[in-house]
């Protein structure tokens, strides 16, 4: 194999792997990596760092109390679709999302708290992140990628994390101005790496999103975050040489 520039459609020339080898199904669930694969393309909160499950747990982690009930909050904050998707696709700041939030969820939480709750949604790397990202970084043959629906607090506090450096391609919401599972995000990614969609394996622990991406052909992995996120990577990839 070889490594050769390739002119993508944005004219940018970028590094693409050439290999005669017939490519392998584009639907994939916990199958040994197939040497047609070539960019391992995984979404970050729940996949790579571990995240809240539900915003009534988020709030308890930032130290505040359930001031509505459980299921009442989780109702409001998952109507306020509208303002979260404003600001995961970059339309809004911190500020009008804080306030926003805080009138959808009838004023239960000020707007400062709702930017207590949102700095504490992500936590700690799953145990083997680093580890699985250099392995991946050391085969040739692939490149690593990641495509989260995030917004730039959250970008920023991944950005620290050393094993960030392993990563080629970083497609985060807020920057494309497009979120999962919306076709057009896939597209974005295939343009940018110069990848067919049968030469991509995605992982990412939200139902939706896999089946968008599986619907646009890519080989697909959904993730369950309460499991061994790493050993089910690894087993899906199969050995990395």
């Amino acid at each position: 194999m070889s490594r050769s520039g390739r002119a993508c459609s944005d004219g940018v020339q970028r590094r693409q792997i050439q290999d005669p080898h017939q490519r392998r199904p584009r639907s994939m669930t916990a199958t040994p990596l197939s040497a047609a694969i070539r960019l391992v393309c995984l979404d970050v909160g729940g996949v790579l760092i571990r995240a809240r499950n539900s915003y009534p747990e988020a709030v308890l982690a930032a130290g505040l109390p359930l001031r509505l009930p459980e299921a009442e909050i989780t109702v409001l904050f998952e109507s306020a679709e509208d303002i979260r998707q404003a600001y995961r696709t970059g339309r809004i700041a911190g500020k009008e999302y804080c306030a926003g939030l805080s009138r959808a969820l009838h004023e239960a939480y000020t707007p400062e708290e709702i930017l207590r709750i949102r700095d504490g949604w992500l936590y700690d790397p799953y145990p083997g992140t680093a580890s699985l990202l250099r392995d991946l970084s050391k085969v040739e043959a692939l490149r690593i990628a990641l495509l989260s629906n995030t917004c730039l607090e959250h970008w920023s506090q991944m950005g620290k994390f050393p094993w960030m450096a392993y990563v080629d391609y970083s497609f985060p919401s807020h920057e494309l101005g497009l979120a999962k599972p919306a076709p057009e995000v896939f597209h974005v990614v295939e343009v940018t790496t110069c990848m067919a969609p049968s030469e991509i394996l995605f992982f990412d622990d939200n139902f939706a999103n896999v089946n968008a991406a599986a619907a646009c052909g890519w080989n697909t992995v959904l993730i369950d975050p309460a499991g061994n996120v790493e050993a089910q990577i690894r087993e899906a990839l199969g050995p990395l040489e």
